[in-house]
């Protein structure tokens, strides 16, 4: 027998509540940010934590030496930006890492049913080869679905790899 590494379950009121604290948060957050275009990234810089000292002493420069602040800048956006970068920061690293988990186990999921209903599908085709009733029509309508992944773009390079 095959050792399932996963397998939650939730009740209808875990998964009410689940979707309702989503829903919330998308609420709270989405007006509140944008969505760039692929090239739009591309101009930007990202900033990393190795960044984040040097916006620290700029703050404190701009306040003890204002005088240095360019005259096409605004104050007040820096410390706005920066403010609000701190914030959204420490809001994506709690979400950025229950995310990766919650990638990992729909791909442990997933990958555990695909693994059964791949030895199902077999067992069905051993059951038509041995004669027994009941099993062609079995056959015939998941083999459209299993040759229809199988052939699927892509598909073919990760069996190769």
């Amino acid at each position: 027998m095959i050792k399932n590494k996963l397998s939650p379950s939730f009740s209808d009121e875990e998964k009410t509540a689940i979707v309702d604290a989503i829903d919330k948060l998308n609420r709270l957050l989405s007006p509140k940010l944008i969505a760039l275009s692929k090239a739009e990234r591309q101009h930007l810089t990202r900033i990393g934590d190795q960044a984040v000292p040097m916006l620290e002493k700029v703050t404190r420069y701009v306040e003890s030496n204002p005088e240095f602040v360019p005259p096409f800048t605004d104050k007040t956006d820096f410390e706005k930006d920066f403010a609000a970068f701190n914030d959204l920061r420490d809001f994506l690293r709690p979400l950025a890492q229950l995310i990766a988990n919650l990638e990992d186990s729909v791909m442990v999921a997933g990958s555990s049913a695909d693994e059964f209903a791949r030895h199902y599908y077999a067992a069905v085709g051993q059951a038509v080869r041995m004669g027994i009733p009941d099993a062609q029509p079995l056959f015939d309508d998941l083999r459209k679905r299993y040759e229809a992944n199988r052939n699927r773009p892509g598909r073919a390079k990760k069996a190769a790899e």
